[in-house]
C-alpha cells in the first residue's frame, strides 16, 4: 500500500506566519512539524511500504529535505507537480491524478491532506477498511449541522456505515456528519480518479471526488469521535498548538 501526502497547496491564508515554509512544516511543538504527526500514525500501518509526498516547485526542496531526514519503516519519495504559484496549482485531486500517472500506481492508496492534526488512530481506520473491503472515508457526528455548512463535506450513511450520499461544503447540510480529509482507495478504484479528471469538474478540494466515486462503487465511512482540526488559518494553527500542549481548546 502507498500513502499519498498532499502538500501541493500554497497556504495563502498562512503566509503571514509561515515565513516561506510549506504549511505542513510548521511546528506544533519544538522541532516537530505537522507532517511528522501524520507520518508517525502511518508508521503503525505495516502494509504501507512507501509514502509519496506530492508538492510544488516552490516547496519541493524543503519537503525533500524533510523526507531525507525522516526515519520511518516506509520509504518516502518527494515529487514535484511543477506548479509555481496559487494561480497555476493543480488542486488536490489534480495532484492525486499526477501522482497516480507519474508513479504508475497500482496499489491500495491511503491519501491524506497534510495541513490537519488529529487524535484518532489511523491504524484503527485501516482495520475498519480491511473489514469492509471497500474504499472508505471517515467522518464525525458534529451534533450541529450548522458547523458543517459551507465548511465541510457532509455524508449520509446507512446502518452499516455505507455512504448513501455526500455533498461538498453544502449550504444546508442534510446530516451532522462532517467528512475529514483522509481517504482509503482500493487499488480497483484508483482508476476512477483518472475518469473524474476527464469530467472537467472541480479538481481542487479532495472531497469533490467522493460523490463521483459513490456512483461507481461502494464506499463506507469510519466514524471517529476524537479531536481533529483543519489548520487552514493562523487562528486554527494556534488552536492546534494549544491542543498539543494539553490546553483546553
Amino acid at each position: 500500500m502507498k500513502a499519498i501526502l498532499l502538500c501541493g497547496g500554497y497556504g495563502t491564508r498562512m503566509q503571514a506566519i509561515s515565513n516561506g515554509k510549506p504549511k505542513c512544516l510548521l511546528e506544533l511543538e519544538d522541532g516537530k512539524p505537522i507532517i511528522d504527526y501524520i507520518a508517525e500514525e502511518l508508521d503503525y500501518i505495516e502494509e504501507i511500504d512507501e509514502a509519496i509526498v506530492i508538492t510544488n516547485a516552490v516547496y519541493y526542496d524543503a519537503l525533500a529535505e524533510w523526507a531525507k531526514n525522516s526515519k520511518y519503516h516506509f520509504l518516502i519519495k518527494t515529487i514535484n507537480d511543477n506548479t509555481t504559484c496559487n494561480e497555476n496549482r493543480l488542486g488536490a485531486i489534480g495532484d492525486i491524478c499526477y501522482t497516480i500517472r507519474q508513479e504508475n500506481l497500482n496499489d491500495d492508496l491511503l491519501i491524506l491532506a497534510t495541513d490537519n492534526h488529529f487524535a484518532f488512530r489511523l491504524y484503527e481506520y485501516y482495520d475498519f477498511c480491511k473489514i469492509k473491503q471497500t474504499s472508505c472515508i471517515l467522518g464525525q457526528h458534529t451534533g450541529d449541522k450548522s458547523i458543517i455548512a459551507n465548511k465541510y463535506a457532509c455524508a449520509d450513511i446507512d446502518e452499516n456505515n455505507l455512504v448513501r450520499n455526500i455533498e461538498e461544503k453544502p449550504t444546508a447540510p442534510k446530516t451532522d456528519i462532517a467528512v475529514y480529509a483522509v481517504y482509503y482507495i482500493k487499488k480497483e478504484d484508483v482508476k476512477y480518479y483518472l475518469e473524474y479528471e476527464k469530467t472537467g469538474e472541480n479538481m481542487d478540494s479532495p472531497g469533490n471526488f467522493i460523490p463521483f466515486l459513490i456512483t461507481k462503487t461502494s464506499v463506507h465511512l469510519f466514524p471517529f469521535t476524537e479531536y481533529a482540526i483543519d489548520i487552514g488559518t493562523p487562528h486554527l494553527y494556534y488552536e492546534a498548538i494549544r491542543y498539543v500542549k494539553g490546553e483546553r481548546v
